[in-house]
């Protein structure tokens, strides 16, 4: 089983990037992504007997299309700013988490969340 949390399941959102966007971040959406870490936790635990493994992944800034339309360029550089690979991602970079967590390659891995956030959770 691998979830798809957040970043913002493992930090608090700086307000000051989302300045007049309209995008704010809400707190029901946090508090929903920090549950299914915990869940992810959980359900690893109960599934281990069975040879189940849970894992999830964190994303962390990725585009989506319109989101630095309107004029709103200057958030790009908020974002790259906050990240310290000092970009956002590409959808194709969750991918290989994903692929990972799918694989026997991770076999011995269960209970985990695995940021793909550039780095944004480690400040």
């Amino acid at each position: 089983i691998i979830n798809n949390a957040s970043m913002y399941g493992l930090v608090s959102p700086d307000f000051r990037i989302y300045r007049e966007t309209g995008m704010g971040n809400a707190i029901a959406y946090d508090a929903a992504k920090a549950a299914l870490i915990q869940v992810t936790r959980y359900l690893a635990v109960k599934g281990a007997p069975y040879n189940i493994r849970v894992n999830a992944f964190s994303p962390g800034p990725f585009s989506h299309p319109g989101t630095f339309d309107g004029g709103k360029e200057w958030f790009h550089e908020e974002l790259n700013r906050k990240v310290p690979l000092n970009r956002i991602g590409e959808s194709w970079e969750i991918k290989g988490v994903i692929a990972f967590l799918a694989s026997d390659l991770s076999t011995y891995i269960t209970g985990q969340n695995i940021p793909v956030d550039g780095g944004w959770t480690i400040w």
